[in-house]
C-alpha cells in the first residue's frame, strides 16, 4: 500500500499574510489574467548583446526596458508594466 506524502507547500493566504508581515509597504502584486505574461526567448550576438547592455548601464535602465522601448518607438504595442524595472532588487543595485 502506498503512502500519502503530506504537501509542504503553504497556503497560499499564509504565504500573502507572512509577506504582508514582513513588508508592509509592498503593493500587492499585479497580475491581469486577461493579458498573461510570457518569456520571450531570443538568440543575438555578443556584439549586440553587449551594445544592449552599455545602453541599458548608461542610462540606468535594464536591457529588458531598452528593448521594450525600442519595440514601441518602432510602433509596437508594448504593456505599460512591459516598460518598468521589475527586477529584483538585489540585482538593480549593481
Amino acid at each position: 500500500m502506498a503512502t500519502r506524502m503530506k504537501s509542504l507547500a503553504p497556503a497560499p493566504e499564509a504565504v500573502l499574510a507572512a509577506v504582508r508581515r514582513a513588508e508592509p509597504s509592498l503593493p500587492p502584486a499585479q497580475i491581469d489574467p486577461a493579458d498573461p505574461a510570457y518569456a520571450l526567448n531570443i538568440r543575438a550576438r555578443a556584439s549586440t548583446m553587449a551594445a544592449i547592455e552599455a545602453v541599458a548601464q548608461e542610462s540606468g535602465r535594464t536591457m529588458k526596458q531598452v528593448i521594450m522601448e525600442a519595440l514601441r518607438a518602432a510602433g509596437v504595442a508594448v504593456a505599460a508594466i512591459d516598460l518598468e524595472d521589475r527586477s529584483p532588487a538585489r540585482r538593480r543595485k549593481r
